[in-house]
């Protein structure tokens, strides 16, 4: 689907890990990102999230975040620690993924096709929404993750131009 979305201001940490400690980059991230939340006075006003900045065989750099209700602090902080960002606005292309997160390559990889298909090219990396996650459901079954991926305007297609009418 496409979607037209607002600019969300986040909370988040952006952490570099091998692809097999992914999982346990998240765990150790949220309870801080929480913290620092608590600690701000903000309100989540969303799932958390994980955007994707790079991801090879060997490292994945991610921001792991939480959707709150307004900016946080914008006080320098250091590598590894919350900080202020914000989920882009604009055109985005969606979907849902149902099932454990081993699945979400898949998820990814069929967004790509469909970019490609339509001629649409991405702005920034993707991002994920944990909609039903482990700590709300313990059955990965049930998991719900939409998969996001901001674009750039689409462009005019010439071959559907309008020819100009004669009067």
């Amino acid at each position: 689907d496409l979607v037209e979305l607002l600019p969300q201001p986040t909370l988040a940490i952006r952490v570099e890990t091998q692809p097999a400690e992914l999982s346990a980059a998240f765990a150790r991230t949220f309870p801080p990102l929480f913290a620092e939340l608590q600690r701000q006075g903000l309100s989540p006003s969303g799932p958390p999230y994980g955007r994707y900045y790079g991801f090879s065989p060997e490292l994945v750099t991610v921001e792991v975040g939480i959707p709150v209700d307004r900016v946080g602090t914008t006080a320098d902080t250091p590598a590894g620690e919350a900080r202020p960002a914000e989920l882009p606005g604009g055109e985005a292309a969606a979907l849902y993924h149902i099932g454990p997160y081993e699945g979400l390559m898949a998820a990814h990889e069929a967004l790509e096709v469909w970019l490609n298909a339509q001629h649409r090219k991405r702005r920034g990396g993707p991002w994920e929404n944990y909609v039903v996650d482990p700590s709300r459901q313990p059955d990965p079954l049930r998991w719900r993750t939409r998969v996001l991926q901001a674009l750039e305007p689409a462009q005019a297609d010439p071959t559907r131009a309008l020819a100009p009418e004669r009067t």
